[in-house]
């Protein structure tokens, strides 16, 4: 589904907590980078929004493994997934 970013704007200081929160490994990054800007290459879009959250076993796993790839222990495989899922929720943001 689509959020609007009016929708975005009205509950930005509940989107900036979320993304403060998310610190992606250096090789996590490069791929997010490349991917936003295969993203950017295929619209016409000038500004979107995108919030992925994945909380499947698979991924619990994978992440705990990955989270301190270079180091750094972030702790955030799932943390507050769904409490998450519920302020998005009652701010009217689709599932």
């Amino acid at each position: 589904r689509v959020v609007t970013a009016e929708h975005v704007l009205k509950h930005k200081d509940l989107v900036t907590d979320l993304l403060a929160g998310l610190q992606p490994s250096a090789w996590l990054e490069n791929v997010i980078n490349k991917r936003h800007d295969d993203l950017r290459a295929s619209t016409k879009l000038e500004v979107f929004n995108l919030l992925h959250v994945q909380a499947e076993g698979d991924w619990i796993k994978r992440c705990q493994r990955e989270s301190v790839r270079d180091g750094i222990v972030r702790d955030n495989c799932v943390n507050n997934t769904f409490a998450l899922g519920k302020q998005l929720k009652a701010k009217g943001f689709p599932p």
